[in-house]
C-alpha cells in the first residue's frame, strides 16, 4: 500500500514505515558455522536500520538478518570471526531496531561475541550490521548452552559446551 495513503480512514495520511520488513537470510542452527558478508554487492544484504535502542553506535549501510528459535531457555552465544572490518551482532525480538535486546560490539576486527539468555520457542532476529557503514565477510556461529566454568559470563573456549560441537568437549 502507499505509505502516505489514508488506510485507516482517520482523515490523516498514515506512515506505515516505522517497522522494517526483514528479508531473512536463513534460520540459524546450534553449533554450525555459517560464512557470509554484509557487502552491498551481495544478494543477502539490506539497509534497514541506522541505529538500535540497545547501543549508542551508528550503523549506516547494509546488514544481514537471520532468525534463531531456541529449543530450550538457556544462554546462547553468537560469535563473529574472520572479520576484515568492524561489524557487530545485535539480537532483536522483532524486525524493529527498537526491540534490540543486546549487542556485541568489540570494535575493529576483533572477534565479536554476544552471550544472551533466550526463551524456548521464541523467534529472535540476529542482525549483523557494520559499525559506521563498515562491510566485511564473516563466520557466524551460535553456541547453544554451556557451563560457564571460568565464571566470565561468556560461553567461550574456556567453558564446557553442552551438546555436540566442533571442539570435541561436548
Amino acid at each position: 500500500d502507499d505509505d502516505s495513503a489514508d488506510d485507516d480512514d482517520t482523515g490523516a495520511d498514515d506512515d506505515d514505515s516505522a517497522v522494517a520488513s526483514c528479508t531473512v537470510v536463513m534460520d540459524l542452527d546450534c553449533d554450525t558455522n555459517f560464512i557470509d558478508s554484509n557487502l552491498t554487492d551481495g544478494g543477502d544484504s539490506q539497509d534497514l536500520f541506522d541505529s538500535y535502542n540497545c547501543n549508542p553506535f551508528t550503523y549506516v549501510g547494509s546488514e544481514n538478518v537471520y532468525t534463531f528459535t531456541p529449543d530450550t531457555t538457556d544462554t546462547y552465544t553468537f560469535t563473529l570471526s574472520n572479520l576484515s572490518a568492524d561489524v557487530d551482532i545485535l539480537v532483536l525480538t522483532d524486525c524493529d531496531a527498537a526491540t534490540c535486546l543486546d549487542a556485541g560490539a568489540s570494535g575493529s576486527t576483533t572477534d565479536e561475541e554476544l552471550s544472551i539468555e533466550l526463551t524456548e520457542g521464541t523467534q529472535y532476529y540476529v542482525v549483523i550490521d557494520g559499525y559506521n557503514g563498515n562491510q566485511s565477510s564473516y563466520d557466524l556461529r551460535v553456541t547453544c548452552g554451556c557451563d560457564d566454568a571460568d565464571g566470565d559470563g561468556i560461553c567461550d573456549a574456556d567453558d564446557e559446551c553442552i551438546g555436540d560441537d566442533a571442539s570435541g568437549d561436548a
